[in-house]
């Protein structure tokens, strides 16, 4: 049973399996055989929308997504047999919803879902039902799969901020794990390459950590916290601490690796890093399991005690004295770690932890809703161009559907709906992925309804190509196609239709829509004309100033991770997992972006370094306390002037930029008095972070779009 648990993606697929399973009797019993496809399809629109939630918030998601789904289903439905009046729906719909997606994540999913819905009533229609049969069936379908989602949610209420949080610790066990390599004075020549994956990982870190937030907040907010939210909330607070530790650079580890290769210290770093790293994908494990006896492995107690022991002896040799206290702090700062890894599963909070309140990440109120479509009415949103490319499509594709008097050619439109992606390189793997699986889709689709012998197994076959299609959704996108492609054949034989005959059309139409999509995604207003490397670059610095001024305002207080320093530490790892994310799509088209692509890996490099010399100093958060609060004083006021650098760096003249860095570093050497560990713990972060902006700023230039 524990590992039954462990499956999250079999606990989730559950649900979708009584889901159809309920579908597949209602049509068996009540002999729906000419609605069956509107019913399917309807379970499938709902399983599309589906939000996670508590069982209050859930019930106001569904209002919101029944209203929606009766309009785009009813104005379809009436307009199907004026090609004119349906091509205008489909086209204001592709639009409107697409747009919508701009609000947030909320808005995205359930306005993608009612535009899917406006596709499937076409695919549905049946023409010896009465009109309001698939609309009443498509909503009817919706309710069996939220309804079961929604018992899955009242049998196992905690369940989903135990999945993500456990997603959350794997992410940081991976990203830990990367860390480690840092140290391994063999690779010492791979280290650039080492920085640059760690960069990257920083966006699969903070997406897991933003899903984690959002579900723990949809569970916390507006009622009292019971025992066990407390507790993961305080893991999650422990989580993000462990990934500020790491993050932190206290070395130069080019010369570190260099100066210190013969030692076993260096080996005993990399191995206590090694096995926080299994610490933490073993309380992940622990959690979807829902052990509660999870204790860190004496293994790393004793192997964090022997780093200290063996770094007690080897910082008498007079030879490693340069690297002597930042190596001494990347010691404790390790300590401090496996500490943390000890208080996951405990109820107290972590050190230092005050405020334990969430952001709200959803956009809330009419005017700000307004506000930020707004901002997004412009070429330079990818909403808006995304928007505009799904209207095109949705009216080419109609154009050749009432042209061509395609009676199924609707399979067209919703193939260039899924395919088509805001950038090019996430349509470009679509496409393929699309074109493949319903290849295979229409072999095994066209023979499986002839080895049907009754309408028990064909109803059977439904329910399994269905729940494949839904556990495949996420994790591959060709072999969710395949069974989604079977389950089509599968649904028109249990209407009578002639499957054998809908082979080449089903390919055609396939073929036809992804072709569209590719069109609109590439000529029209393509992302390497519109390319945010400058945009995204200029936005991560000015969150990095932020963040170096939030955490040199804690210097000589109580360390504190209140909800205004959590949000901006975030907004630092999410932009720059947003930055090496553009990098990592423009690697996927090469020649669609040249020595963009370079810079761009420039950039990432950089600027993970500039947020690791950052988080250094945060870790040295309540330090000073009341021994200088003259100097603590001193840091805050040259962190402030950094981040106006930092912010203005994109605009700035390098004349300009020579003459403050100049300053800046003449007072910083000026900061006293400081005890040698003090010095090293601030002087030192802020000296390297001004070097690495200079070395930043001509990539600024560089990453500039071309025109």
């Amino acid at each position: 049973m524990q590992r039954v648990f462990a499956n999250r993606t079999l606990i989730q697929t559950l649900p979708v399996f009584a889901s159809f399973s309920l579908a597949a009797l209602m049509i068996y019993v009540f002999q729906l055989e000419s609605g069956s496809i509107a019913l399917i399809l309807g379970v499938i629109a709902g399983g599309l929308v589906d939000m996670d939630h508590r069982p209050s918030g859930r019930m106001k998601n569904l209002l919101v997504v029944l209203i929606g789904f009766t309009l785009s289903s009813v104005a379809v439905q009436l307009t199907l047999d004026h090609a004119w009046a349906i091509t205008v729906v489909m086209v204001i719909l592709a639009l409107g919803m697409t747009m919508l997606g701009a609000i947030d994540v909320r808005y995205r999913t359930i306005a993608f879902g009612t535009l899917v819905v406006a596709i499937y009533t076409a695919l549905a229609h049946h023409p010896g039902l009465p009109w309001y049969s698939s609309p009443a069936l498509i909503v009817c379908g919706t309710l069996i799969y939220q309804g079961m989602r929604l018992l899955q949610n009242l049998l196992f209420p905690n369940r989903p901020v135990q999945e993500a949080l456990a997603a959350s610790f794997k992410a940081l066990a991976d990203y830990v794990q990367t860390k480690a390599r840092f140290f391994a004075p063999d690779e010492r020549e791979a280290l650039e390459l080492a920085q640059y994956d760690l960069a990257g990982r920083t966006a699969a870190v903070s997406a897991a950590f933003n899903r984690c937030r959002d579900a723990l907040f949809n569970r916390l907010s507006g009622q009292r916290s019971a025992q066990r939210s407390r507790r993961q909330l305080q893991d999650f607070f422990i989580a993000q601490d462990i990934h500020e530790r790491i993050s932190a650079a206290y070395v130069d580890y080019r010369e570190l690796t260099l100066q210190m290769a013969h030692s076993d210290v260096l080996f005993r770093v990399e191995r206590v890093i090694l096995l926080q790293a299994l610490s933490c994908r073993d309380y992940a494990r622990a959690l979807l399991e829902e052990s509660t006896d999870f204790r860190i492995s004496p293994v790393l107690r004793r192997a964090d005690e022997g780093l200290q022991n063996a770094w007690q002896r080897a910082r008498k040799d007079e030879s490693i004295a340069p690297l002597s206290d930042d190596l001494n702090n990347l010691i404790n700062n390790l300590a401090q770690i496996t500490r943390q890894l000890g208080r996951l599963g405990l109820q107290s909070l972590p050190q230092g932890q005050t405020d334990t309140s969430i952001e709200n990440a959803q956009v809330r109120g009419w005017q700000n809703m307004i506000a930020r479509l707004q901002e997004n009415l412009t070429l330079q949103s990818p909403y808006f161009r995304h928007a505009v490319r799904q209207a095109l499509l949705a009216l080419l594709s109609c154009l050749i559907i009432n042209s061509l008097n395609l009676p199924m050619g609707y399979w067209i439109l919703l193939t260039a709906i899924f395919v088509c992606q805001p950038n090019y390189a996430a349509t470009q793997a679509k496409i393929v992925q699309r074109i493949i699986g319903t290849l295979l889709g229409v072999v095994v689709g066209s023979l499986l309804p002839a080895l049907a012998p009754d309408q028990i197994t064909l109803l059977s076959l439904i329910v399994v190509a269905n729940t494949l299609f839904f556990y495949f959704r996420t994790s591959n996108y060709g072999f969710s196609t395949l069974f989604i492609t079977v389950q089509v054949f599968l649904g028109f034989a249990m209407t009578g239709m002639d499957t054998q005959s809908m082979i080449i059309g089903r390919l055609l139409d396939t073929v036809i829509g992804a072709a569209i999509a590719w069109a609109c995604v590439s000529f029209l207003w393509p992302d390497w004309r519109y390319l945010s490397l400058h945009k995204l670059a200029a936005q991560a610095l000015a969150s990095d100033g932020r963040y170096l001024r939030l955490a040199a305002d804690q210097l000589n207080e109580q360390s504190r991770d209140d909800l205004t320093y959590r949000a901006g530490r975030r907004r630092v790892h999410e932009h720059a997992g947003a930055l090496a994310g553009l990098v990592r799509d423009m690697q996927q088209t090469p020649e669609k972006y040249g020595s963009q692509i370079r810079t761009g890996q420039d950039l990432v490099q950089l600027n993970y370094r500039i947020v690791s010399q950052i988080s250094a100093l945060a870790a040295y958060r309540g330090n000073f306390q009341d021994e200088n609060p003259a100097s603590a004083g001193e840091i805050r006021r040259l962190a402030e002037q950094i981040n106006e650098l930092l912010g203005e760096l994109p605009q700035l003249p390098a004349p300009a930029l020579q003459e403050r860095l100049s300053k800046l570093r003449g007072e910083i050497a000026g900061l006293g008095p400081l005890s040698p560990a003090q010095s090293h713990a601030t002087r030192q972060p802020l000296l390297r972070l001004l070097t690495l902006v200079e070395e930043l700023y001509p990539l600024l230039d560089k990453s500039r779009p071309r025109t």
